[in-house]
């Protein structure tokens, strides 16, 4: 995903100034799944669950066991485990869509 992000603060006309830490946390914050990573996910949440709430439990039990293999920080866990919440209630559907039909998403 492309984000466009103005680093101007238009009332001074100075550009802002983000340090390495910073620019990094905002990435962790802003990173989403891309459709394969939400359509794989999507399936095995189907698989193992038939209600939205079953799904979104297996997709929290995905995201511990990804985080078992590689620790998280807080602020992605979170950031995973509302992503897993979205996957389950649809909001990638058109992601996922449009991947399967072979159109790029940027």
């Amino acid at each position: 995903a492309h984000i466009v992000w103005d680093w101007m603060n238009h009332d001074t006309g100075k550009s802002c100034k983000l340090d390495e830490k910073a620019m990094s946390d905002m990435q962790t914050l802003l990173s989403i799944f891309s459709p394969s990573e939400a359509a794989d996910i999507k399936s095995v949440m189907q698989s193992y669950g038939e209600t939205t709430e079953q799904q979104k439990a297996v997709g929290t039990w995905l995201c511990d066991y990804a985080e078992h293999r590689q620790p998280f920080d807080e602020i992605k866990h979170r950031h995973t485990l509302n992503e897993v919440g979205d996957v389950a209630e649809g909001r990638y559907d058109w992601k996922i869509e449009k991947r399967q039909r072979g159109i790029r998403i940027y």
